[in-house]
């Protein structure tokens, strides 16, 4: 098959999935998870029915407006500001007991909401931040949000004098725990390189330079060539869970990295290449052709066997990002990934839905749709679509 035939095939299978997403997915989730009280519902049953009576995690509001800040921006709903307003204001108002956020009394968001919107866990937590920022970004990108502006702001001052370290990183929340871990670092990485892109304001940009440099220091093994996940407070690999790796988070990287190298032209290849094959080496399983959840270093084994849907929505994304950089066979890789994703994960009962995890057989083993997920899903649509553009 010639170079021009894989572009090709990878452009229909793009518009197969993004087929899918506009004319499935956001009317399903924009009307089944909208809670008409206020915010999203937490997940979907498998016959795409709210679960009104679930706990809410608060990163799944600002998750959502994003999702539709996004697709606002694409031109894929026409009433992208409403949906990503309405996660919003919800966010604001009872992940804060509508503080203000003009003041720097700001106090940070609780992490996890009653059904009927009181607080049940008041703790502060910095991954949650990092994607309130995320939607901040994107609601200034879609919507030039000038509200978005200032929370912004109010996140990034709570941020930084009650859980910021000398070094650029940010504690786990209030109050500070062990292990610390990449992830909300990486969040931070993504939400940072988005309000600089959004905003244009060189602090962001630098905070971005300085999670740039964690990962370079602590967080990339280059030894044994993989994302570590916990770590001791001095950074040090975290002696019970550090041979824990997640091959999805490996792909993850890829991709944040090539939109680091967008926006301040860093050299990120090699690293890039070393994350993709080794994610693949230890994470893939040969049967699926999909990535595992987790694998220990030391029993390869081990780990989670099960196969999540983010994670091959990220492996996907991390396959674009290698075609569009001229790499041999990616487009071609990235074209049989999306359908035989779409053939497993996108395949159910309901228009729009989706299978949140299979375990090592294959064996479709979730009970709900986590509204969370569409995070992934969205990102994963636009990155496939801005590469078939490209090629």
């Amino acid at each position: 098959m010639t170079k021009t035939d894989e572009i090709a095939q990878l452009k229909r299978a793009t518009e197969r999935l993004r087929s899918w997403w506009t004319d499935d997915a956001l009317p399903l989730w924009q009307q089944a998870a909208f809670d008409p009280e206020g915010g999203y519902f937490e997940d979907l049953d498998l016959k795409g029915k709210p679960r009104p009576q679930e706990n809410r995690r608060v990163r799944v509001q600002p998750r959502q407006a994003y999702v539709f800040a996004h697709a606002g921006r694409l031109g894929w709903c026409k009433n992208a500001q409403t949906l990503s307003t309405h996660g919003f204001d919800y966010l604001l108002d009872q992940g804060t007991g509508k503080a203000s956020f003009d003041t720097q009394q700001f106090s940070g968001f609780a992490h996890r909401l009653y059904p009927d919107g009181r607080v049940l866990d008041p703790a502060p937590d910095t991954y949650d931040h990092a994607f309130v920022l995320l939607a901040c970004a994107w609601r200034i990108k879609a919507f030039n949000d000038t509200r978005s502006q200032s929370v912004a702001k109010a996140v990034l001052t709570f941020l930084d004098t009650a859980l910021g370290e000398a070094d650029g990183s940010f504690r786990e929340g209030v109050p500070a725990s062990l292990p610390r871990r990449q992830n909300p670092h990486m969040h931070l990485f993504e939400a940072f390189m988005a309000l600089y892109d959004a905003t244009g304001d060189e602090q962001y940009g630098q905070r971005a330079k300085k999670l740039f440099d964690l990962f370079n220091t602590h967080f990339w093994d280059g030894t044994h060539r993989v994302v570590r996940e916990f770590f001791t407070a001095d950074w040090q690999v975290d002696p019970r869970k550090g041979d824990l790796v997640e091959p999805g988070h490996m792909m993850e990287w890829c991709g944040l990295l090539d939109q680091y190298n967008r926006l301040f032209k860093e050299d990120i290849e090699e690293t890039t290449t070393h994350l993709f094959e080794s994610a693949e080496n230890i994470g893939r399983d040969d049967t699926s052709v999909f990535l595992v959840d987790q694998v220990h270093l030391s029993d390869s084994r081990g780990g989670k066997t099960t196969r999540r849907t983010w994670v091959q929505t990220e492996y996907i994304k991390a396959c674009l990002v290698r075609a569009r950089r001229g790499h041999e066979g990616m487009a071609a890789q990235a074209e049989d990934l999306i359908h035989r994703f779409m053939e497993t994960y996108l395949t159910t009962d309901v228009s729009g839905g989706y299978i949140d995890q299979f375990d090592a057989s294959g064996v479709a083993i979730s009970h709900t749709m986590p509204t969370s997920t569409l995070y992934h899903l969205m990102s994963l649509v636009a990155e496939a679509v801005a590469t078939a553009e490209q090629l």
